[in-house]
C-alpha cells in the first residue's frame, strides 16, 4: 500500500515541488515439502520416467511459516533555483521485520532492520536542448530478498548499495535525442551462498564495485523510420572478500552489451520492426570458474494499430540461437538457457 501527497510552493523566487509518501507491505508464506527418490534418465534420450508419488504421511523436509512486514516514510523536494538550475534532495526511512517459525522443531527466529537512505541530484540546463546532471542515492537489500531466512544466517547485515551517476541529455534536433551516463555502484555486505549448504545459507563475502558508461539514441530518422539503440560498458569487480575472491570479476556482469530496434511505419496502420540485443561473455559465479559465452539474438515484429486497439506479432530469436541468458549468480550449476525461436501475438485494447 502506498500513499503520496505532493504540492508546490515558493520561498521568495525559489520554487519547491515537494513529495511526501508512505509505504506499507505485509507477506505471509507457508512452506512445506517432501523429497522423493531420484529417477534415472538417459542423457542422450532425456525422457523422464514416471515418478512414484511422494509419501506425504512422512515427516516433511521443510515445514515453516514466515511473516515479512515493511514500512517506509520518504520525503523529497525538487528545488528550482532558476530556469537553468534545479536541485533534488530527499531521504527515505525503511523498516523491515522478518519472522520465521519452524513447525518441525517448534523454534522461531526474528530480525528487524532499519535504515535511512539519502537521495541527492543536480540538473543544469545551459541551453533548451542540453541538460547536465549528477545524482547520488543509497539503498539496502535485506537477507530475505535473496535467501531463505534461516537461523544460521539471520544475523547477517543487509547489503548496502551506493550509486553515483553523472550524465547528459541532448535533444539533437526535434526528432532525435541522446543520453550519456557515467556511473559507479558500490555494494557492501555482499551476501554469497555457502556452497552445497542445505538449507541454502548465506555469508557476508565483502564488497563489490561496478563502473560503467551507458549511451542511448532514440527518435525518428525519417517520417516512417524510428530508432531505439543503446550500448553499455560495465566493469564489475570484487574489491574485498572474506572467502578469497578479491580481484575477481563480478558474476553475471558482461563488459559489453548493446540493443537495437528499428521500426518502419508502412502506412497509417501497418508497421514492421526488426532488431536485437547482444552481450559479451560473463562469469556465472564469483569464483570465475565458469564462463557464459557471449551471444546476439535477433527479433522482428509486424503490427496493425488504430486509435482503439493494436495487434502485434512478435518473432523472437529469429535464428533459433542457443544461448545462456543468465545464471544463478552464486554457483556454476544453475545457468538458464534463453528462449528458442518463438512467436507471440499481442492484442492491446484501449477503453
Amino acid at each position: 500500500m502506498q500513499n503520496e501527497l505532493s504540492g508546490a510552493f515558493h520561498t521568495g523566487q525559489i520554487k519547491h515541488d515537494t513529495l511526501i509518501g508512505t509505504e506499507y507491505g505485509q507477506q505471509h508464506k507457508d512452506e512445506i515439502f517432501w523429497l522423493g527418490s531420484k529417477a534415472t534418465t538417459d542423457l542422450y534420450d532425456p525422457v523422464l520416467p514416471y515418478w512414484s508419488p511422494v509419501d506425504t504421511s512422512a515427516t516433511p523436509r521443510v515445514n515453516t511459516a514466515s511473516e515479512f512486514e515493511n514500512y517506509a516514510v520518504y520525503v523529497q523536494d525538487l528545488i528550482s533555483l532558476n530556469e537553468q538550475l534545479k536541485v533534488l534532495a530527499g531521504v527515505r526511512y525503511d523498516h523491515l521485520s522478518q519472522y520465521r517459525h519452524d513447525q518441525k522443531n517448534n523454534s522461531s527466529i526474528q530480525r528487524d532492520d532499519q535504515t535511512l537512505s539519502p537521495r541527492l541530484g543536480v540538473v543544469y540546463q545551459p541551453t533548451k536542448n542540453l541538460s547536465l546532471y549528477a545524482a547520488y542515492n543509497q539503498s539496502f537489500q535485506p537477507l530475505a530478498d535473496s535467501f531463505v531466512f534461516y537461523s544460521n544466517s539471520a544475523d547477517l547485515k543487509p547489503t548496502k548499495t551506493r550509486n553515483l551517476e553523472v550524465g547528459t541529455k541532448w535533444d539533437i534536433n526535434d526528432r532525435l535525442n541522446m543520453t550519456l551516463a557515467v556511473f559507479e555502484m558500490t555494494q557492501s555486505n555482499i551476501q554469497n551462498k555457502i556452497p552445497d549448504s542445505n538449507p541454502p545459507l548465506a555469508m557476508l563475502a565483502g564488497e563489490q564495485s561496478t563502473q560503467g558508461v551507458e549511451v542511448s539514441l532514440t527518435g525518428q530518422l525519417s517520417d516512417q523510420l524510428s530508432l531505439l539503440a543503446g550500448y553499455a560498458y560495465m566493469d564489475g569487480k570484487i574489491e574485498k572478500s572474506t572467502i578469497g575472491l578479491a580481484g575477481k570479476q563480478a558474476a553475471l556482469t558482461p563488459k559489453n552489451s548493446a540493443n537495437l530496434w528499428l521500426k518502419y511505419q508502412l502506412d497509417e496502420h501497418w508497421f514492421a520492426a526488426v532488431g536485437g540485443r547482444a552481450e559479451s561473455s560473463r562469469f556465472s559465479a564469483p569464483d570465475n570458474k565458469n564462463v557464459l559465452p557471449g551471444y546476439a539474438v535477433f527479433n522482428a515484429a509486424l503490427g496493425y494499430q488504430t486509435a482503439q486497439y493494436d495487434v502485434t506479432l512478435n518473432l523472437n530469436n529469429l535464428f533459433d540461437r542457443d544461448y545462456f541468458v543468465s545464471g544463478h549468480g552464486e554457483g556454476n550449476d544453475s545457468n538458464m538457457m534463453g528462449d528458442p525461436l518463438n512467436a507471440q501475438l499481442a492484442l492491446r485494447y484501449r477503453f
